[in-house]
């Protein structure tokens, strides 16, 4: 049964919002038609739904580098919805191995390398803080606040 070019193309295409990056298959299919004359830039890029020039650097990208993939993004990668960083990894930014090392380890159990019984700290009670500055009578700082609304009330509002 021969295979139907449109309906091929509508199924790899499928789900693909409009402005939104191609997806490998997509980018291995237009270049096959092109490649074997089925279809010229123009016509492929009608039947994907996708720019001539989308075409062309796709081509352009195959001739270079010679794989389907998406290039990487520069700059910081976008953070997920936990804040945990990148889940998508398109910048390219990977664990190092010692930290991967250390979630599995965890993962399975492993808790001798986080031991938090040999070094525990005791956060100070607020009674055992020493007091730096000296105390001060009851009737020294009532003074002291008479002495600023007395000062307030003699300067001019305006």
């Amino acid at each position: 049964m021969p295979l139907d070019l449109d309906e091929f193309i509508t199924d790899i295409t499928a789900g693909r919002e409009k402005g939104k990056e191609c997806t490998p298959y997509i980018r291995v299919a237009m270049c096959a038609l092109v490649a074997s004359g089925a279809l010229s830039e123009k016509a492929v890029a009608r039947k994907f739904r996708v720019s001539d020039a989308t075409v062309r650097h796709t081509i352009r990208h195959w001739k270079a580098h010679k794989n389907f993939d998406s290039s990487k993004r520069s700059g910081r990668p976008r953070k997920d919805a936990k804040g945990k960083g990148d889940s998508s990894n398109a910048g390219g930014v990977g664990v190092d191995a010692d930290a991967d090392g250390e979630i599995q380890q965890l993962d399975e159990g492993d808790t001798t390398m986080y031991d938090t019984t040999a070094a525990e700290t005791t956060i100070p009670q607020i009674s055992e803080v020493p007091e730096t500055s000296t105390p001060t009578s009851e009737a020294a700082r009532e003074a002291s606040i008479q002495n600023i609304m007395n000062q307030d009330s003699r300067s001019p509002l305006f």
